[in-house]
């Protein structure tokens, strides 16, 4: 018994033939962007800091 095999429709075709298109430094920007984001916290946890330690009086060259 042979069988029929169906025709492919013609946006079948075009679908399953088609190459995919990649974002190829889609990647990268995810990680400059995660980067990014731990470099900002990090500034501005430094940034408290000094405004922290500016704000204590200085120990050695401290007159009373």
């Amino acid at each position: 018994m042979i069988g029929v095999i169906p025709l492919l429709r013609e946006t079948t075709q075009n679908h399953k033939y088609a190459p995919k298109l990649y974002d190829t430094i889609a990647n990268e920007r995810s990680l400059e962007s995660k980067r990014h984001s731990v470099l900002e916290q990090e500034n501005t946890e430094l940034k408290t800091r000094v405004a922290i330690l500016g704000a204590r009086p200085k120990r050695c060259g401290q007159v009373f």
